[in-house]
């Protein structure tokens, strides 16, 4: 067996376990082994070959080497692929040669310093006592690589399980009744009574339960729409991924924050959707393809599409850098668990600082005129005893504001 066989593969699952290759060929030539690895969503290189062969035959390989080329970027991009040509030798790499080349091998290195884009790759190979337990090793890890990415995709595509649909099935009623509702009566009004995150409600009347029922609520049906696309392709993935009670427990708190973030540095107002807690689940799904550098066109086209709608009149961007922030937490907390304790306590703190801000702070100014129409509406759909109490812990806090 060639000595340097183990290297090779050391590498290939570097690679495929960090920036998700793929082999698309192994083989042997002139008694050399060599790897060809792809990922043509890569921004350093999309082909790479990692090879035992001498650098000296690199220009009588050349032919060769540029027919792999031009077929795999056929196959699989349709347009040229980016080359790097990895050899595992301890030989010098020249200005001159052919394509961006590296030579290393156990604590050696020269040629293209390619260290920036693939953080660690210069302590990848290492000597082994047992050059075949370490194949075997680096196969079974590579299958379960493998399993773990067909298991994703599928749930990517698969029907939300039952969370996401419970949540996407609510917020439609909630807005189908907010929409028929709003044509009879105040919209402003029935949004409060239907559980938006009316502030002075909130704070003042201690119906902190909004900050959770807001997610419910949308400001109209393209609203909804958004923000259930949104739900549907994150649900689909995370409520699995984290387990249902993990997966509501992110939304929400999410929500929660983006809620305090928002009113934090605003007063009394409205405020309805889920994106806050939504967007918890981008800044996770963001972590992790920088964290793993396996980011798609997709991606990139989603998050610059979120970032865009925050410059929108009358998008709370105040509530989505709350739940983005959240998110980042989460990710550490739940999937990247190096450091979930300290990432954990610095959560917590900002959720009491949040909290404490919240409440301390006057819910002003003050909106009569919504208030008298929540009273009015809830009058006139038959809830006159709510309506009556409701009336008096109005009047109650409006006694309690500090007005100077």
């Amino acid at each position: 067996m060639d000595n340097n066989l183990y290297k090779l593969y050391q590498l290939f699952n570097f690679f495929n376990a960090k920036f998700s290759y793929q082999m698309v060929s192994f083989g042997q030539n002139m008694n050399k082994k060599e790897i060809w690895i792809a990922n043509p969503t890569n921004n350093a290189y999309q082909l790479i070959r990692i090879t035992t062969s001498s650098l000296e035959t690199v220009e009588f390989e050349k032919t060769r080497i540029d027919q792999n080329i031009s077929n795999f970027s056929c196959a699989l991009s349709g347009k040229k692929l980016s080359f790097l040509d990895i050899h595992v030798s301890r030989e010098e790499v020249y200005e001159e040669e052919v394509y961006d080349s590296v030579s290393m091998d156990t604590d050696y290195y020269d040629g293209l310093d390619i260290s920036e884009a693939y953080p660690g790759i210069k302590h990848v190979i290492h000597e082994v006592k047992d050059p075949n337990a370490e194949i075997q090793a680096i196969v079974n890890d590579v299958n379960r690589n493998l399993k773990a990415r067909v298991k994703q995709q599928k749930a990517l595509r698969r029907i939300p399980n039952g969370a996401t649909l419970a949540l996407i099935t609510i917020a439609v009623i909630v807005h189908a009744l907010q929409f028929f509702l709003g044509m009879k009566y105040p919209q402003t009004a029935i949004d409060i009574i239907l559980g938006a995150d009316y502030r002075f409600f909130t704070q003042s009347l201690h119906q902190y339960w909004r900050l959770i029922t807001v997610v419910f609520t949308h400001g109209s049906w393209m609203h909804l729409l958004m923000n259930m696309s949104a739900l549907y392709m994150f649900g689909s993935y995370y409520e699995e991924k984290l387990g249902k009670v993990k997966f509501l427990f992110v939304l929400f708190s999410s929500a929660i924050i983006a809620s305090l973030t928002h009113w934090f540095f605003n007063g009394n107002g409205l405020l309805v959707g889920m994106s806050g807690g939504l967007y918890a689940f981008l800044a996770m799904r963001t972590v992790d393809v920088l964290v793993h550098r396996h980011a798609t066109p997709s991606f990139y086209q989603t998050l610059a599409i979120n970032l865009l709608i925050n410059f929108m009149p009358g998008v709370g961007y105040l509530a989505h850098l709350g739940g983005f922030i959240a998110g980042v937490c989460y990710y550490f907390i739940f999937i990247d668990k190096r450091f979930n304790k300290s990432v954990a306590a610095l959560l917590l703190c900002l959720f009491i600082f949040l909290g404490y801000s919240y409440v301390s702070k006057d819910p002003r100014p003050i909106y009569g005129g919504t208030d008298l129409e929540v009273l009015d509406t809830l009058n006139d759909l038959g809830l006159e005893s709510y309506s009556k109490s409701l009336e008096k812990r109005i009047y109650k806090a409006y006694g309690e504001i500090d007005y100077d």
